[in-house]
């Protein structure tokens, strides 16, 4: 059993059948488990900082029968077994009909990017009129998505605004391309933004800083810059009206980011009483 920042589990308990094992405190330590012939439920979950947990199985021979983290859900067989290992999850992508005792190797759409969830198709837009949300169940968990831009955009923003825990964003091309990855943007969530993104496919990886997870609410925003005022408002006074604006560069200008304008009161003459 160890632990890799050296400060024990934190409440995670490994689980062998019936017997439970703990590493209280320190980087690492061993115990004994006398185990006949047939097959274990193998568990490893229930604390904090997951991320630090790994553990393994050993023979007395020294053959390694089984290793894994936290959290962990499989099974041990020992000896010669009738059963049959793999995935009993039929959601799951590597379902096996034929296995009879799960093995804690289901893998599940968007939990790679070879495998990532449709943006799209989970109810986002890719106009940032409409976010997608979902969950990370535990430390480690990511969630990958995909979405293709079919037109040049001047902007694309990618963004975790509004999750609940403390995220962290990476956005590929395809799944080895890395163009950029963030922590912290605003708080403790994330945002990338691309300028003049290419026509095509990218995938975004979300997942938790640390051993973090939790609720995500992921928005995709591809837009052009502005080339009118936006943001405008105007205020009546006394003979005059005042303005305010976020004003936008012309399209051959220098990108930027401008405060927004007061401009100065302009009079409106009176119309005669008669």
């Amino acid at each position: 059993m160890n632990d890799s920042y050296g400060d024990g589990w934190n409440g995670n308990v490994l689980t062998i059948g019936e017997d439970t094992f703990e590493l209280l405190t320190g980087l690492a330590d061993t115990a004994d488990a006398c185990l006949e012939d047939g097959t274990y439920s193998v568990t490893c979950d229930g604390g904090s900082w997951q991320s630090e947990v790994s553990w393994s199985i050993v023979d007395a021979a020294g053959t390694v029968l089984l290793e894994g983290g936290a959290p962990y859900e499989g099974a041990l067989v020992i000896g010669t077994s009738d059963e049959v290992l793999g995935c009993t999850d039929p959601d799951a992508e590597n379902y096996d009909p034929d296995a009879t005792v799960d093995d804690g190797s289901c893998y599940y759409e968007g939990d790679s990017c070879d495998i990532a969830l449709d943006f799209v198709a989970a109810g986002g837009a890719l106009v940032g009129s409409a976010a997608v949300e979902g969950a990370t169940e535990s430390a480690g968990d990511v969630a990958w998505y995909t979405f293709t831009l079919d037109m040049a955009y001047e902007n694309l923003m990618v963004s975790l605004l509004g999750s609940d825990f403390d995220t962290k964003l990476d956005v590929y091309s395809d799944c080895e391309t890395m163009l950029a990855t963030n922590d912290d943007y605003d708080g403790l969530q994330s945002q990338v933004d691309l300028i003049n993104p290419a026509v095509g496919t990218y995938h975004c990886m979300v997942y938790g800083y640390g051993s973090e997870f939790g609720n995500y609410v992921l928005t995709v925003d591809a837009f052009m810059n502005p080339t009118n005022p936006t943001a405008l408002s105007a205020l009546g006074g006394i003979e005059r009206v005042y303005l305010s604006f976020e004003p936008a560069q012309p399209a051959a200008a220098v990108r930027g980011h401008s405060p927004p304008r007061r401009i100065r009161p302009s009079r409106i003459p009176r119309a005669p009483i008669p």
